[in-house]
């Protein structure tokens, strides 16, 4: 846990590896049947994404980026990042907030400094935000009577959005 130790970042990427690694195999022994949508959340487990590659399993990701953060990776010899090498192979990306959608891919805090490597998948992929946090009201599924989230376009329900992010 980060929180708890933070100066053991090396076993996040452990963890995130192991958890990444177990996903499929999961996947393939619960009694549950293809096809899945899995949602990821940041880069620490967004290598589910090119784990599931390797299978013959029907499934679809999608994750939500909390922040910017991403992780140096290594492959084949290349010096790359968890999430170039993940989002690709994610069917959609969200975020928080619209407003931080928009940050990504318009603040130079991000565009320049923390995630310019990201830039190019953000512009062809599309990035959704969608509203959520102790100062929103709260929406599906916390209130049963309410059935739609804010988001880019506020008159979707949460199924027209997973749809339309699908």
């Amino acid at each position: 846990d980060p929180y708890i130790t933070p100066n053991k970042e090396e076993q996040l990427v452990t963890d995130s590896i192991f958890f990444s690694a177990t996903v499929p195999k999961l996947l393939e022994v619960i009694p549950e049947r293809a096809p899945y949508l899995i949602h990821l959340n940041d880069w620490e487990t967004a290598l589910v994404a090119t784990n599931l590659l390797k299978t013959k399993i029907k499934y679809k990701c999608v994750i939500t980026l909390h922040n910017p953060y991403d992780h140096p990776y290594r492959l084949k010899g290349l010096h790359t990042t968890i999430l170039t090498e993940t989002l690709p192979y994610i069917k959609s990306i969200s975020t928080v907030s619209r407003s931080f959608a928009h940050e990504l891919v318009s603040d130079p805090l991000f565009t320049k400094i923390m995630a310019p490597h990201l830039q190019e998948i953000f512009k062809n992929k599309g990035i959704v935000g969608i509203e959520n946090g102790l100062f929103m009201k709260q929406k599906f599924p916390f209130l049963p009577s309410t059935v739609s989230y804010t988001h880019l376009r506020a008159h979707e329900t949460s199924l027209h959005l997973v749809c339309r992010l699908l």
